[in-house]
């Protein structure tokens, strides 16, 4: 199993199908697919077909960043409507994992970023507080004050 479907190399001959540009083999594959390849040679089993396939860069969320994100937070954390989720980066990873706990009615789900554009992308995709990374030094003197502040009142 593992050298057929992690290494993608073929069970008769223990080779991979891929090959740079200078025709030496390329072993350095994960999964049957590798970022130095333009083709791969997969099963059958492993395609998907695209109704549009001129927005392919759409379709690439879809597979290792948006599993990952939303399958943490379904399949491992499984939270209950009651509990909030804090998600550090809104990238696709983080993004699948907003939308997972959107899905599943997560009293609060705040997502921290240092990209506006993507706290955007978390509001409207399920987040219900923002934190922009580089607002923190200020929150942080502001939680310090009220603190001090009420040390002061009692």
């Amino acid at each position: 199993m593992l050298p057929l479907n992690l290494g993608a190399r073929r069970l008769t001959d223990n080779t991979t199908s891929a090959r740079l540009l200078d025709g030496r083999r390329l072993v350095s594959q994960f999964f049957g697919q590798s970022s130095f390849i333009h083709h791969s040679v997969v099963s059958k089993y492993s395609v998907i077909p695209c109704p549009h396939p001129e927005d392919l860069a759409v379709y690439s969320a879809l597979g290792c960043g948006f599993q990952t994100g939303a399958g943490t937070v379904l399949n491992s954390l499984q939270p209950t409507a009651d509990d909030s989720l804090v998600v550090f980066g809104a990238g696709t990873v983080g993004i699948a994992a907003i939308m997972a706990a959107k899905y599943l009615g997560l009293r609060q789900i705040i997502a921290i970023d240092q990209i506006e554009e993507r706290l955007t992308i978390s509001r409207e995709l399920g987040a219900t507080h923002t934190i922009n990374t580089q607002d923190i030094p200020g929150f942080i003197r502001e939680i310090h004050s009220i603190q001090v502040a009420g040390l002061a009142m009692r």
